[in-house]
C-alpha cells in the first residue's frame, strides 16, 4: 500500500482544497462504523462525503465487507486475501440439488 499512500491525498488536503473554492462545515458521521467523512456547503446547497480509506482508515469501527466478482469475500475493504464463497455455494449445491432446485425455481 505504500504506493497508494503516496499517489493519493489525503482528505485533509481534499477538503482544504474544496474549502479554498467552497466553505465547508463538518456534519458528523450519521452512524458508527460510517466510512465517510461528511461535510456541507455553508451556504446550505448540498453536502458531500470523503471516504479516506488509505490516508485515514476508519478500521476501528468499521463494519464493511467487499464480494468479488470471483467470488471471495474481503472482510477489510483493503485486504489482498478473502475467503473463497463460491467453493462452498458449490459444495452446498452438491451436498443439497434438491433444495437448491427449490430455492433457485419460482
Amino acid at each position: 500500500m505504500g504506493s497508494a499512500r503516496s499517489s493519493q491525498p489525503s482528505s485533509k488536503q481534499v477538503i482544504e482544497r474544496l474549502q479554498s473554492e467552497f466553505p465547508l462545515e463538518a456534519t458528523g458521521r450519521n452512524y458508527l462504523g460510517e466510512s465517510a467523512e461528511r461535510w456541507r456547503y455553508a451556504d446550505g446547497t448540498g453536502e458531500i462525503d470523503v471516504i479516506s480509506g488509505v490516508t485515514n482508515a476508519s478500521c476501528d469501527d468499521c463494519n464493511r465487507a467487499r464480494l468479488s466478482t470471483e467470488g471471495k469475500l474481503f472482510l477489510c475493504l483493503y485486504a489482498n486475501q478473502g475467503h473463497e464463497l463460491r467453493a462452498l455455494h458449490c459444495r452446498r449445491t452438491a451436498l443439497f440439488p434438491v433444495a437448491t432446485m427449490r430455492a433457485g425455481s419460482r
